[in-house]
């Protein structure tokens, strides 16, 4: 065994605004980043937000949080950053949302999976785009978001698509608060 310093159990949650989401360079660009309940940009827009794992993790469920006026159908998947743009193990199918301001679990419909060290991406859809419906950073700009590694996509549909065909991310202030958990009860 090397000397080198590991991480004994990798956290519980990791989420956009945690340290290994693109948010973090987000943040240290915007000074600081305000978190309330926002609009979705457009009905059935995927919005792809980065994150990086530096050792294996299971994903047993994926959330978001709800705004302060719980709706729509949400889904939530994660996708290879490695040129690909593949969507991996499954996503949560279209889940309704529940609940003003809370966080929202959901299992991926195929059983958890495992996602080894290296670059992804949530990608996150909601069917409506009325206000107050979602909760995530309202006040980032989108050149800093272009900067951060944001992408968005209109599949057409409230579904996630098996392959990304990203654009760049044209929509301010749509940073949503999203994760993924190795727990698969609690919270």
């Amino acid at each position: 065994m090397g000397d080198w310093p590991s991480l004994a159990v990798p956290p519980v949650h990791i989420h956009t605004f945690t340290r290994y989401s693109s948010v973090d360079a987000l943040r240290n660009m915007t000074g600081s980043l305000t978190v309330a309940a926002m609009a979705w940009p457009s009905a059935n827009r995927v919005i792809y937000c980065p994150f990086a794992l530096p050792f294996r993790y299971q994903v047993s469920r994926l959330w978001w949080v709800n705004g302060s006026t719980a709706g729509g159908n949400w889904i939530v998947g994660i996708y290879a950053n490695d040129g690909t743009g593949r969507k991996l193990g499954t996503d949560t199918g279209a889940i309704a949302g529940s609940g003003a301001s809370v966080p929202q679990y959901a299992a991926p419909t195929g059983g958890a999976f495992f996602l080894d060290p290296g670059a992804y991406y949530w990608g996150i859809i909601m069917s409506i785009t009325t206000a107050s419906r979602a909760t995530g950073a309202v006040n980032a700009t989108v050149p800093r978001m272009r900067m951060a590694g944001f992408l968005q996509e209109d599949p057409g549909s409230n579904t996630l698509p098996a392959t990304m065909t990203p654009a760049a991310i044209t929509a301010v202030g749509t940073v949503p608060y999203v994760g993924m958990t190795y727990t698969t009860t609690g919270f």
